[in-house]
């Protein structure tokens, strides 16, 4: 029963934690704050005062990924040697492009389903909550096959997409099961 208790103050200890991390990162860059369409937060394993942070902006027709680093509380020392809340750009994507594919490809339509952070390389998509880039090959990774547009996997969601807010409609104006 104890260790049941503590697993429980362990659990919401963390959504406390992730709260007070969002919270920084905003107050950090309020001028990225009417941009963000999406803020990632991940505890890294072993030190929960440490959070790896991707963070989502639009800028137009073009959406941007960027990743720091958030150390706990506030102006604590660095994690592992990074410079907290120094964010980099690792990825552009044009959401015109985005939403070309969602409407003319359904593999991608059905990807769209559960990508949150997409990024489209070389050919590839993927999502950027798994790894540093697609072409790293993480499982998330899948290759954009132009000539099968029409053909669908089969057994689709009928949820609406994370990134629905870029696409309009949350399907790229068309249905998942055409």
């Amino acid at each position: 029963v104890l260790s049941l208790a503590a697993c429980g103050v362990f659990v919401a200890l963390s959504f406390g934690l992730s709260k007070a991390a969002a919270q920084q990162i905003v107050r950090s860059d309020a001028a990225a704050a009417d941009r963000t369409v999406d803020l990632i937060l991940n505890p890294r394993p072993g030190n929960a005062l440490c959070w790896d942070a991707l963070r989502l902006t639009r800028e137009a027709d073009t959406m941007r990924a960027e990743r720091a680093v958030v150390a706990l509380p506030a102006g604590a020392p660095t994690c592992g040697g990074e410079a907290p809340l120094a964010w980099t750009t690792v990825a552009s994507l044009s959401i015109p492009e985005l939403a070309r594919l969602s409407a003319q490809n359904c593999s991608v339509r059905a990807w769209l389903q559960f990508g949150r952070a997409p990024s489209i390389e070389e050919g590839l998509i993927g999502d950027l909550r798994f790894s540093q880039s697609v072409r790293g090959g993480d499982f998330t990774a899948m290759r954009i096959d132009e000539s099968a547009g029409g053909t669908c996997p089969p057994y689709l969601t009928n949820w609406v997409p994370p990134r629905s807010d870029l696409l309009g409609d949350g399907a790229g104006g068309a249905s998942l099961a055409q």
